[in-house]
């Protein structure tokens, strides 16, 4: 599925590109169960491998002049269909604040990798109603939170700067836990 929005300003057109990988489409993923959870702080951090084809990307256009890895680029989220521990679908929906999604596809694509370990704080979850044609409405429970790559086989020039500072508590949280995985 591919959406495009477009936004006039000062007379310039910005076209913003959302990309949906059918990995998310109208099918179950097998995403991995829920791990351990790290509470050494005020917000538990969870760590959790993820596939790396279950994602959303903002789609604008950044002119390249250097081989990767570069210090801009889009925005990217995991987004992918799981199972709690009480047997509750669930929709994950968390936002990568450490990586820029060319940096993150080079480097999965180079290292050859269909999961990549990450750090997650989640956000209140908040339960919607599923309705599509033909089926009946369901309750689904909708994770959204932020997430940071951890994999020890990503360098730290792969990572972009921190911007936790301007995101929210959780950010900072996964950014005062994971220093390292934060470019300069």
């Amino acid at each position: 599925m591919l959406a495009l929005f477009s936004v006039q300003i000062r007379g310039w057109t910005l076209a913003l590109m959302w990309l949906l990988l059918p990995a998310f489409i109208g099918c179950r993923n097998e995403a991995p169960p829920r791990t351990a959870t790290t509470t050494d702080g005020a917000l538990p951090i969870e760590i959790v491998s993820v596939s790396t084809t279950n994602i959303l990307v903002t789609l604008k256009l950044f002119p390249r002049a250097s081989a990767a890895p570069w210090a801009d680029g889009n925005s990217l989220e995991f987004r992918f269909r799981r199972y709690s521990p009480d047997n509750v679908e669930e929709v994950a929906d968390w936002s990568l604040i450490n990586m820029h999604a060319e940096n993150f596809g080079q480097i999965t694509r180079r290292l050859k990798m269909d999961t990549v370990e990450v750090a997650v704080v989640h956000y209140p979850q908040e339960w919607l109603t599923e309705e599509q044609t033909g089926k009946p409405p369901r309750r689904l429970l909708y994770d959204t939170g932020c997430a940071v790559v951890i994999d020890h086989r990503i360098g730290k020039k792969w990572f972009s700067a921190s911007r936790a500072s301007r995101l929210s508590p959780g950010a900072l949280r996964l950014e005062q836990a994971f220093p390292d995985k934060f470019g300069n």
